[in-house]
């Protein structure tokens, strides 16, 4: 606290220093407070990779109360629901833990394990998602092997503008944002209500040893969140925020349907905060300073319980384990601008993870604590006539408690990235990168027990990688835009979870995986319809196993296609498909691969508004009522249909 009171001081300090600040009357201009990299002043980024924005429509259309839907369509990302019932997601091969994901500039992750449940976070306030692959950003800081996710709280662009929205299905609920402006002063205020009693199976569906089949035992959850938060733009470079976000869910755990070893667990509570104080800052013409103090917390309680009544908790199998974790830190990002030399972002970041956990009543209290500090510098510059961006970032993480045990020595680690590219003409751009990522192991790979079935490892290294990537863009009015994008990436050091006896595991640096591919995109506007579609192919290799050089859950082959057409009576539809092939999981009981069925999902939506205010819609899910497993052993939902209103005035 003594550093974000600190960073708070010097960052009104300065401003009062300041006294040229002119009021800007402009109050409707739009722009994302949150926003790291804002994509207008950092171009050079978003031309030499491959960045994706998920816009506000995009996650309306999606007709789902969490986020983890609009992220389902996009190329190179795999998203599915783990046997912990956690929607995580896996971008080009590398999973959660080794991509940074944002909410308004905060780093969102559970401190002991590095991931964090997309089905948690409520899509109503969020007003884009970017996705960047390969090559992040040294401004995002630390962890950022495989990427960056940065969600985006929406912006308010009108005086006063409130909306709502009201569904039903196997989902159901509602939840209301209001946002205004009024002279300097900015706000948006949002609230959600939704639960669901479990989703239907698909009706070919057979009866096993864990599953009777029709709805899914044990898969109702409910969830509650409310976010607030409140701005003051003094002049059109100078803005302030404050940000409260709170959740209060609860969700249960469905069982593997094949095991013989079954786990009746429910998460009675699962409940995240988030304040964050944002500040932008114009202290001269050649220097402004992006900061930002934040603290996150997550608490959950796992109950296990002996059986499928979910009623007594006597075995030595059941417990009720509390997990109890808080992220706080603080970022400054000043930007020069002093002419071509004297061009540059840097960022200085600090952030402090402690986690507590209870494994059951009866046991202590164990506390492990974590800092990271990060360092860099990033340069965007044209050389004849080629787009040039550069960085270097230096982080740092320091074990300071261990639960009374003997910490470790620090461990550091140099990043950077170069990136090019070029307009051959109005309609291609060809781009390339190299860059040089890493992610730190977790409290939980350095330290976990996993309730007396995992040895820690306090002496794990750091995960390193090198990503290279080649593409093309083209835009035409007539032809439509295309991109095709080349990947290579080799990871040494990859931790795994390593069996080392018939009872026990550690995590382990396993040493290289290779992670390389294609991915295609195509999108035109058509008279008749908008057509949107996008192909990845993955190649996924662990070269360090002589058993097996196999991944878990990273799809060969991807394709998603999406049909759509907004008539001007206030008639739309849009039909969408996607293509799963080649995954690969493991059987927890024999601890043998095997291979999961190849899937095709159809999707139909179809709205017309009402008296300019009121929009009608429903939607149908897996129209085919097509089987299919998340992992191995978790099903997913059948056929289902959503359908409500919603209101904008």
């Amino acid at each position: 606290m003594r550093i974000v009171s600190l960073t708070l001081f010097v960052l009104f300090t300065v401003l009062n220093l300041n006294s040229s600040f002119a009021q800007d009357n402009d109050s409707l201009r739009t722009y994302y407070t949150g926003e790291i990299v804002v994509t207008s002043e950092n171009e050079a980024v978003i031309k030499t990779t491959s960045t994706i924005d998920i816009d506000k429509s995009t996650i309306e259309s999606k007709d789902h109360f969490s986020l983890d839907a609009a992220l389902s369509q996009i190329p190179g990302l795999y998203i599915a629901n783990n046997q912990r019932n956690e929607s995580l997601f896996k971008l080009r091969g590398y999973d959660q833990r080794q991509t940074a994901v944002f909410f308004d500039g905060v780093p969102l992750y559970i401190s002991y394990d590095g991931t964090f449940d997309f089905s948690q976070i409520n899509s109503a306030p969020v007003g884009k998602v970017t996705v960047s692959k390969s090559m992040s950003s040294v401004l995002y800081g630390a962890n950022t092997l495989g990427g960056s996710v940065n969600i985006v709280s929406d912006e308010p662009i009108k005086g006063f503008e409130t909306y709502a929205k009201v569904m039903y299905g196997n989902t159901y609920g509602a939840y209301l944002k209001n946002s205004g402006i009024y002279k300097s002063f900015y706000w948006l205020v949002s609230g959600n209500y939704n639960k669901s009693d479990g989703y239907n199976l698909p009706s070919s569906f057979a009866p096993s040893k864990n599953e009777d089949g029709s709805k899914r035992d044990n898969s109702s959850f409910n969830q509650k969140g409310a976010m607030f938060k409140a701005g003051y733009r003094l002049s059109a470079d100078t803005d302030f925020m404050l940000e409260f976000n709170k959740s209060l869910n609860s969700k249960d755990v469905p069982t593997q349907i094949y095991t013989k070893f079954p786990r009746y667990w429910k998460y009675t509570d699962w409940n995240n905060s988030l304040f964050n104080f944002i500040s932008n800052i114009k202290i001269s013409n050649a220097l402004k300073l992006r900061a930002n103090a934040y603290t996150v917390n997550s608490y959950n309680v796992l109950n296990a319980y002996d059986n499928n009544t979910y009623t007594t908790q006597t075995k030595n199998s059941s417990f009720t384990s509390t997990y109890d974790d808080y992220s706080s830190g603080v970022s400054l990002i000043p930007e020069l601008n002093a002419g071509k030399i004297l061009s540059a972002k840097f960022a200085m970041f600090y952030k402090r993870d402690t986690h507590y956990d209870q494994a059951n009543y009866n046991k202590p209290n164990k506390k492990f604590v974590a800092e990271t500090y990060t360092a860099g510098a990033e340069k965007n510059f044209q050389l004849s006539g080629v787009d040039v961006i550069a960085a270097l970032n230096f982080n740092y993480l320091n074990v300071v408690f261990a639960n009374d045990s003997a910490t470790r020595s620090g461990i550091p680690v140099l990043n950077g990235h170069i990136g090019v590219g070029k307009s051959i003409n109005e309609k291609v751009y060809l781009y390339a990168h190299v860059s040089n990522n890493s992610r730190f192991p977790t409290l939980k790979e350095l330290f976990s027990e996993h309730l007396g079935k995992s040895i820690p490892n306090p002496y794990l290294d750091v995960e390193r990688n090198w990503n290279t990537e080649v593409g093309l863009k083209y835009k035409n009015q007539k032809f439509g835009n295309a991109n095709l994008a080349l990947f290579y990436s080799n990871v040494k050091n990859m931790i795994a979870n390593v069996p080392v006896s018939a009872t026990l595991s550690q995590y382990q640096n396993i040493g290289k995986v290779t992670l390389s591919g294609v991915e295609v995109s195509y999108q035109k506007d058509f008279r008749i319809m908008n057509v949107e579609t996008n192909y990845t192919y993955l190649y996924s290799k662990n070269e360090s196993d002589t058993v097996s050089d196999k991944l878990e859950y990273r799809p060969e082959h991807s394709l998603n296609i999406v049909l759509s057409k907004a008539y001007t009576f206030g008639l739309s539809w849009t039909a969408d498909a996607s293509f799963t092939s080649r995954r690969y999981g493991i059987d927890s009981d024999t601890r043998l691969w095997t291979s999961l069925p190849d899937y095709t999902m159809f999707n139909f939506r179809v709205s017309q508004k009402i008296y300019n205010q009121f929009t009608a819609f429903i939607r149908v899910n897996n129209i085919a009522d097509k089987y299919f497993e998340s992992e191995y052993g978790f099903p997913q939902a059948g056929r289902n249909f959503v359908f409500g209103i919603d209101a904008n005035f």
